[in-house]
């Protein structure tokens, strides 16, 4: 097994996002667990528990994941919107999977969550983070500088 240093850059934040992935997934299955057993209602454990994965997510990815990219907030907005977007559609497969096919809360949320956490992947490595791994790719083939922002 290949160590993830001798990766290639892209395999390696390929790599990097999957390990960001599997904390996300644990804060928020976690997260959705305890709440759940505490009584809170799984419509309002959801979004909460999803709050904590995308948080989790974003400070990671921006900084360890995408070469610890500068926080701006346009960078931000466009993480939160696809985290948004997650909620929905996280939220939605819940009330289908629990409500209307009769699914278990906590089985349901393993369902569901794999299918958010592909679209989002997608979302967050093309729209949020892409521009800044295009100016990462185009500085690499520009004399490196001393020193850097972070």
């Amino acid at each position: 097994m290949r160590r993830l240093q001798e990766l290639t850059p892209e395999a390696e934040r390929v790599a990097r996002f999957a390990l960001v992935g599997v904390g996300n997934t644990l804060v928020t299955l976690v997260s959705y667990a305890v709440l759940v057993w505490l009584g809170v209602n799984y419509i309002v454990a959801a979004p909460i528990a999803w709050t904590l994965g995308v948080l989790h997510g974003y400070l990671w990815n921006r900084s360890w994941t995408f070469e610890r990219a500068p926080h701006r907030t346009s960078l931000m907005a466009k993480y939160v919107a696809v985290g948004a977007l997650g909620l929905c559609l996280n939220t939605a497969l819940l009330v289908v999977l629990v409500d209307a096919v009769g699914a278990g809360k906590l089985p349901a949320e393993i369902v569901a969550l794999p299918l958010v956490v592909l679209s989002t992947f997608a979302l967050n490595r093309y729209w949020v983070f892409g521009p800044h791994l295009r100016e990462l790719a185009g500085s690499a083939t520009e004399p490196e500088e001393l020193g850097s922002a972070g």
